[in-house]
């Protein structure tokens, strides 16, 4: 991805220890490790590449390790049993803690690697049951939110509306829920893990009770909006960037996963697809965003410049913009 306004400085710090014994289902033993800043440095990147950078070993038999050269700071630990020959196809148990350097050395650190567990789910159509069901389907998908994805790691399915589905094992560390739906009509209202909504997130797999399942609730009042974005002239442009803001987010993480966007065809239109009911802010721009920290600080902080438009339940909304610069 292109990442902007990147400053680099180098600092001396001193540098300290962390040491400890990594273990799995049967106590101590021999585990692969990897330690990296919490800021992660492993994962999946905005346009879908797999990036792995965390350094790491194999600790001893009795699962004791211990890695050195570290700044003050708070890193993340995880520790599983994908040792060179493993099989790919097989999950691995999986275990992760957070650790803070401060002054001195971290000693007697564990950390527990443990299997993956199962994950149910339901998708509840809200409001009153037509006579047949929507003939479309929700895509489920949860995303590791601080690494990258093992292969064996199965994250999506699908289901119908309303209906169940299941996961057969997600291993105990956090996720993006990011649920997809495209039909007329219809949009993911929220989206519960154990009660408590993770639409805008982390799931964390095990933090609720035991059975506890995943619940996505799918709306029926949902409305659309269109946009025609032309010069001041009144000329079409063709290929602008249209951005569709809820004026319910309140950061800019947030800002990164409820953003809407699109492009406009040859005669400078656009439709987007179904969105909730409420207010949003709209622009078109020429130029390019990508989820990154550096863009939607921009997009963040150029909100007051955007069109607002309020969207009636199961309405449709027309604006008239002109090509915005969002300023660097």
């Amino acid at each position: 991805e292109r990442r902007e306004g990147v400053d680099i400085e180098m600092r001396k710090s001193p540098s300290y220890c962390v040491s400890g014994v990594a273990e799995g289902a049967n106590g101590p033993a021999a585990l692969s490790f990897r330690i990296e800043p919490l800021q992660p440095s492993s994962g999946s990147s905005s346009r879908g590449g797999v990036y792995v950078l965390a350094p790491g070993g194999i600790t001893d038999k009795d699962g004791r390790f211990r890695i050195c050269d570290l700044f003050p700071g708070t890193y993340r630990l995880h520790a599983d049993d994908s040792l060179p020959g493993s099989r790919p196809d097989r999950l691995p148990v999986f275990g992760a803690v957070e650790v803070t350097v401060a002054d001195e050395d971290i000693r007697d650190v564990r950390v527990t690697a443990a299997p993956g567990l199962p994950l149910e789910g339901e998708v509840v159509l809200e409001g009153a049951q037509p006579d047949k069901p929507p003939a479309g389907k929700v895509s489920v998908w949860l995303q590791p939110l601080l690494r990258a994805q093992y292969r064996a790691e199965s994250t999506n399915t699908r289901s119908d509306i309303p209906g169940r589905f299941s996961l057969p094992s997600l291993l105990i560390d956090d996720y993006a829920a990011l649920p997809r739906l495209n039909a007329p009509g219809l949009y993911i209202k929220d989206v519960s893990y154990g009660g408590r909504s993770v639409r805008y997130e982390p799931l964390r797999m095990g933090s609720a009770m035991s059975g506890a399942g995943l619940k996505i609730l799918v709306a029926q009042d949902g409305a659309t909006l269109s946009a025609r974005v032309a010069q001041k002239d009144g000329a079409p442009v063709a290929d602008a960037r249209v951005l569709i803001m809820p004026v319910t987010v309140a950061s800019e993480g947030m800002l990164a996963a409820a953003l809407v966007s699109g492009k406009t065809d040859q005669s400078g239109q656009y439709t987007s697809s179904t969105l909730a009911p409420g207010k949003y802010y709209v622009a078109a721009s020429l130029e390019e965003f990508d989820p990154t920290p550096e863009s939607m600080g921009r997009l963040w902080r150029a909100h007051h410049r955007f069109q607002e438009v309020e969207l009636a339940p199961k309405g449709s909304a027309q604006v008239n913009l002109e090509p915005l610069s969002i300023e660097r």
